[in-house]
């Protein structure tokens, strides 16, 4: 081949070999510049078939432009009918050689060289690619340390099932996940295995399945675990060997779920080393569970002992590390004593003592959404406590006069349902006493579950928004309504929120509430604007003019922005709330939900789990976080979390479409079809929903993916003035009439919830042949503007 031209390239030397082809250095004679060809067996381009199966394979790589990964110039073949890449010919070495000749790399070195090998598989996994093939040998390290990811023309897109499997399981052994040795199909979490061996070869020498034959090797990986890094070599942290000990984790729901997940831990790793030296950390002595060193949180603590604390967060699914669990604590609501009582007041009491202790950041409180249905259907306490997913429950009644007001609550440890606090409290009635009361119980309960508070918590513990008896009660009843999210609800809600401002115009709660109901009548079309006297702008400013650290304030902040998809400013104002109030689910749910908008699914998930955690028993807390597990890939698993909120809410269509969305995902095309039936059939008798994908065009494309007519018909879903020019294009795009879906993305004015998630993340079986095309980058820089 040597001095051979190939089209307008000129080869020059042989400049190696593998199974998968032989590469060539080479001069473009059109451009003027130096290049590689990769020349591909004969037996890869025997049959039509396997140049049509591996060539949509390699576009799809095509579409990746990352610094850590191999760009591919052109894929062609010769005239001979050789298929071939055309790609950079990088100068350095493979990250083998440099393993064979320096030994073990230095920590900081293997961290680097890890996070850019990670950051371009996250890159990859984005577009739905998936190595296969991550080792050593495929990772070239340039002069200037640059870590690039070889040979992404054999990788497998997400969508094409199987496409390449030809009765062998492609990959390198040493390198092979359980499952791929297994000769299971492959996801993103095959390549993160394979990292974790490239990582533990780079910080001890050695591969941790060492042998000189195959079935050996795949025994090992089958059954074995390797040799602790940290034993081969004590100056490794056991936090860092323990990052590389999940990241190959046999069992796919104990690994990282996603290359981002590992590269924030690999980077903190690395940020830590740089300001306090690399230090074995002992996680087994981890006695809090605090996260990454934050200066702010830990003050002067001596180095050493910052080390021991942070450590314990370190992956907490290893059976050999110790931590102290955050207390999770449900308060059920409490009962109203005497048949003539009204309850406001102690919803009042229950909902403000919830408040108060989803102020504290070292507890992890259940929302008053997933507990209000025991107020009628009271179960055995470890039942609920199962349910929940909690170990302590506050219990309580509330008994009122016409001036005065007792509460008797009591702190049980839900497991032995032992009763381990109680008091009793009894006050005139008046606003200041009830908040008091409400600030007491939650300074108790934190006493007795030994929580530390932080001078800003107490003091937000403590805080009496009004001195007015009545603007409270209207308040409370207010919330009351709010919470239900039906229409006329909220509608309802908005005049007792008016007139406890009315009561008391600087009661800053209220106003924020009143900004988050209004925000909801806005956004879903309950009523029109011009109805109100008060903007949601309005609202919520006003409500943060009177309290900067009103949590639930800026979580309507927040909200407002994201319907004005003003994505950055939700994020900062949600975050805001977070940081303020820990515990509060609706900011926690709605930052997922934006971090997900703005093309950042691992920040989402983050977020989507902590949300289900807080509200376990909210529909919705399932529904929406199978979003993120769908734009991470994992397909089983966002069907598994709508099955969930199918199963406390069997008869909402909204469901019904979401399965039929996760099942055509998941290639169950029979099922996708009797879930989109059943939800045609339920969304006629419900409240038009903006969160809805397009239920006829839904199954439409499932009709094509079993090969029948598609049928597509009228829209049911989001859009009520007319369909969104995304849904006639991804019809266009399933008919392979490209320039015809291209011009309908073009004509996408309002980026909404499913057109962008599915640009950016589904239907790769459909989209992702448009994803490397210059007009679809276009139309997501677009849509990446209208979010910012």
């Amino acid at each position: 081949m040597i001095d051979k031209t190939v089209k307008h390239y000129t080869i020059s030397e042989k400049l190696g070999e593998g199974g998968m082809g032989v590469v060539y250095k080479a001069h473009d004679t059109k451009l003027d510049r130096t290049v590689a060809l990769k020349f591909l067996p004969p037996e890869l381009s025997a049959s039509e078939e396997s140049n049509r199966r591996f060539l949509n394979e390699a576009k799809a790589a095509s579409a990746l432009h990352h610094n850590n990964t191999c760009t591919i110039f052109e894929i062609d073949e010769t005239e001979e009918g050789q298929l071939y890449i055309v790609m950079p010919a990088y100068d350095g070495k493979p990250l083998d050689v440099l393993i064979e000749e320096e030994g073990p790399l230095p920590i900081e070195r293997a961290l680097d060289i890890a996070i850019q090998i990670g950051e371009g598989l996250k890159a990859a996994h984005e577009q739905g690619i998936i190595h296969r093939d991550i080792k050593s040998g495929n990772i070239q390290i340039t002069g200037d340390g640059q870590a690039v990811i070889m040979d992404f023309g054999l990788a497998r897109r997400r969508d094409i099932s199987k496409l390449t499997q030809t009765g062998q399981t492609p990959g390198t052994v040493p390198y092979m996940s359980p499952e791929q040795a297994t000769g299971e199909d492959v996801d993103r979490q095959t390549d993160i295995w394979s990292l974790g061996v490239v990582l533990y070869e780079m910080l001890s020498g050695k591969s941790p399945f060492p042998s000189e034959y195959a079935q050996a090797i795949i025994y090992s990986i089958l059954n074995e675990d390797p040799e602790p890094l940290n034993e081969l070599n004590q100056d490794i942290p056991r936090e860092l060997a323990n990052v590389v000990q999940k990241a190959m984790a046999k069992e796919k729901a104990e690994r990282y779920q996603s290359a981002g997940e590992l590269i924030k831990d690999l980077k903190a790793i690395r940020d830590r080393g740089k300001t306090a030296g690399s230090q074995a950390v002992d996680t087994q002595n981890s006695n809090e569970k605090t996260g990454f060193f934050t200066p702010a949180k830990t003050g002067v603590l001596l180095l050493a002992i910052t080390g021991l604390l942070i450590a314990g967060y370190f992956f907490y699914s290893q059976g050999e590390t110790s931590e102290v669990v955050e207390p999770r604590i449900a308060v059920l609501p409490f009962e109203t004593l005497g048949s003539n009582q009204s309850s406001t007041f102690t919803m009042g009491i229950h909902g403000g003592l919830l408040t108060r202790l989803s102020n504290i950041s070292g507890l992890k409180v259940t929302s008053r959404t997933s507990t209000l249905q025991y107020r009628e259907n009271l179960k055995p306490i470890p039942e609920i406590a199962e349910e929940l997913n909690v170990d302590w429950i506050v219990r309580g009644e509330v008994q009122e006069t016409s001036d005065r007001v007792q509460v008797d609550a009591r702190l049980v440890y839900a497991p032995e349902d032992r009763q381990v606090w109680a008091n009793n409290y009894q006050r005139v009635l008046s606003a200041n006493n009830l908040f008091e009361i409400q600030s007491e119980l939650a300074l108790e309960i934190t006493g007795e579950l030994e929580t530390r508070l932080s001078a800003d918590e107490k003091s937000r513990v403590e805080r009496k928004p009004t001195e007015n008896l009545n603007a409270l009660r209207l308040f409370i009843e207010g919330m009351g309504l709010l919470e239900q999210r039906t229409p006329d609800a909220v509608l309802a809600s908005v005049d007792y929120f008016m007139k406890a401002i009315e009561e008391d115009p600087e009661y800053a709660p209220a106003w924020a509430v009143l900004g988050e109901a209004l925000i909801y009548i806005d956004f879903y079309k309950y009523d029109t604007m011009d109805n109100y006297s008060v903007t949601p702008r309005e609202a919520t400013d006003r409500a943060l003019s009177l309290n900067p650290d009103l949590a639930e304030a800026h979580a309507s902040q927040g909200i407002l922005f994201y319907t004005q998809k003003r994505g950055t400013q939700a994020v900062e104002e949600l975050e805001r709330a977070i940081e303020l109030q820990p515990s509060l689910e609706t900011a926690q749910n709605w930052l997922g939900f934006v971090y997900l908008l703005v093309g950042e699914p691992e920040e989402a998930i983050i977020h989507a789990k902590r949300a289900i955690e807080l509200n376990p028993l909210a529909p919705a807390s399932h529904l929406y976080p199978s979003l993120s597990y769908l734009a991470l890939g994992n397909e089983a698993e966002a069907l598994r979390e709508v099955r969930r909120a199918k199963e406390i809410q069997p008869e909402w269509g909204e469901i019904y479409a979401f399965e039929g969305v996760m099942l055509y995902h998941n290639q169950r095309y029979e099922e996708a079809l009797e879930a989109l039936a059943r939800a045609d059939s339920l969304i006629g008798r419900e409240a038009q929903s903006v969160w809805l994908p397009d239920v006829a065009t839904i199954t439409a494309l499932t009709r094509r993916a079993l090969g029948q007519e598609m049928n597509s018909g009228g829209v049911s879903g989001e859009e009520a003035s007319g369909i969104n020019p995304f849904w006639i294009g991804i019809q266009q795009a399933a008919r392979n009439d490209r320039e015809a879906a291209l011009a309908s993305f073009n004509e996408i004015e309002q980026f909404s919830m499913w057109p962008n998630l599915s640009l950016r993340y589904y239907f790769p079986d459909i989209l992702g042949p448009l994803r490397s095309d210059e007009q679809y980058r276009e139309v997501l820089d677009r849509m990446n503007r209208q979010w910012e």
